[in-house]
């Protein structure tokens, strides 16, 4: 299981992470690192490619065995120092107890959910996502800042794993290889693992799944989707076709295999008022820049805003992401918003 204690990078990992690779490791570690003597580790996982990363990370010299027995791979380590240093990020506890660590820096998160996710994930050629089993409180961890990150929908993890299907996998995959031709040249990150996530397409609607397979009924639902799809008001089509909103939402359910709100998240849709708010955003922003003082108390008094500040700094944030003095900083610097 090589055990020959060879060389190795004893200071790799540092008190406050320092580098992206630093968070990978860890990542990658939580899932298959466990500490086997006073002064060893092993490392264990079925991707041969992982465990090589995880190799060259750590400059060691020792040799990646095959378990013959379990489809997986071991690289074992000998040195007190590192070994103590991994445990202060509690990899010395048992899988069952660890947890998605608080005190990394959100800048290298993403690195160590890749990382992660790369050691753990499972994929199926049956469902378009990607599901992981570990213990049910560090999946609930690392859920909670996936969601808040992404806008994901929230959910409770019930039992020692948790499933990402196709929506929210992709939001995952855009967030963990972001600028992924310069992750793959500095070798932390696996191209077979995001791969995978490319070629995750949705099935077809079973035909089953239709609930009353009238043509009406489907030629309703197309229709809905092109008024979704073109950004236009949908609501006034359902009260005019359905007796109740609820049938359209089961009719859309039913021919697509997804709900309105997910159709809706997909294609980008937004209300006329969001619409609206964005416009008048971008024109206060485009006056902020030229500097015009009589163009933007015209503006502010044209939509109200002269005289309800409040309803200003709600708007600029909504669509901004900022305050109204941070929007004008990063315009004074010359900073792309």
């Amino acid at each position: 299981m090589g055990t020959n204690p060879g060389k190795i990078n004893e200071d790799y990992i540092s008190r406050g992470l320092q580098r992206k690779s630093e968070s990978y490791f860890l990542g990658a570690s939580n899932f298959t690192y466990r500490r086997f003597r006073n002064d060893s580790g092993i490392f264990q996982n079925k991707r041969i490619n992982l465990m090589q990363i995880i190799k060259k990370l750590l400059d060691s010299e020792n040799t990646i065995s095959k378990l013959k027995d379990q489809n997986s791979h071991v690289l074992q380590i000998t040195s007190k120092k590192l070994v103590d240093r991994l445990s202060e990020y509690g990899l010395s506890l048992p899988k069952e107890e660890r947890r998605f660590p608080a005190s990394i820096d959100n800048i290298f998160l993403p690195d160590f959910v890749r990382g992660f996710i790369e050691a753990s994930a499972g994929f199926s050629v049956y469902s378009p996502g990607f599901g992981i089993s570990f213990n049910k409180q560090f999946l609930q961890e690392m859920h909670n800042y996936l969601a808040d990150k992404l806008k994901l929908d929230e959910k409770d993890v019930e039992e020692d794993r948790i499933e990402y299907k196709f929506y929210d996998a992709q939001k995952i995959k855009n967030l963990i290889y972001r600028n992924f031709s310069k992750l793959k040249k500095q070798g932390i990150c696996l191209p077979e693992i995001k791969e995978k996530f490319d070629a995750m397409v949705l099935p077809p609607a079973k035909e089953k799944k239709i609930s009353i397979s009238t043509k009406n009924a489907q030629e309703n639902v197309a229709e809905i989707l092109r008024l979704i799809i073109e950004g236009k008001p949908y609501r006034p089509f359902i009260d005019e076709h359905f007796s109740f909103p609820f049938g359209a939402y089961r009719n859309i359910k039913a021919y697509t295999g997804l709900s309105l709100k997910q159709i809706k998240r997909a294609a980008g849709w937004k209300t006329p008022y969001r619409r609206e708010t964005e416009e008048k955003m971008n024109t206060y922003r485009n006056i902020l820049a030229e500097n015009e003082k009589e163009s933007l108390r015209n503006f502010l008094a044209k939509h109200g805003y002269a005289k309800n500040r409040n309803l200003l700094s709600r708007h600029v944030r909504a669509v901004f992401g900022c305050g109204i003095n941070k929007l004008k900083r990063k315009i004074r610097k010359g900073k792309s918003i």
